[in-house]
């Protein structure tokens, strides 16, 4: 790491406009790559065409990676109460940093924080095992 000495590398410039100025031109460059990529080869990252007049989906259509715990609630439980339970999980996640914060402890010496955690992975985990095995048999 480059340590800063004002004798040998001069003044520091001012982030307006100099630093704004480098951003602007980067995300520029950046922008006419994209753009040069996208007119000179439009097909690279595309695939092929469907052929015409035949089925669009060959069977059933399998959703991606990311969604094999919720494919797993869903089947598991009946109705709605998949959709229910997921919201549930996501509220219990998200305010789970926020329950029984103590001044001194970090969240490691939390026991009862590390089981609701350890609980909610661990559902987790089973129920994108269960959505993977669902879909593959």
């Amino acid at each position: 790491m480059k340590i800063y000495d004002p004798r040998r590398d001069g003044p520091l410039q001012p982030l307006v406009p100099h630093g704004l100025l480098d951003l602007a031109l980067a995300g520029l460059g950046l922008l006419v790559l994209l753009v040069g990529l996208c007119v000179l080869a439009p097909g690279w990252f595309q695939d092929p065409p469907l052929p015409a007049g035949g089925a669009a989906l060959a069977g059933e259509a399998t959703p991606a990676w990311y969604w094999l715990p919720l494919l797993g609630l869903f089947d598991l439980l009946p109705g709605g109460w998949g959709l229910t339970l997921g919201v549930l999980m996501l509220l219990a996640l998200g305010g789970l940093p926020f329950w029984r914060r103590g001044p001194r402890l970090p969240a490691r010496q939390r026991p009862l924080f590390l089981k609701v955690l350890l609980t909610a992975l661990t559902l987790l985990l089973g129920l994108f095992l269960w959505g993977a095995w669902r879909m593959t048999a």
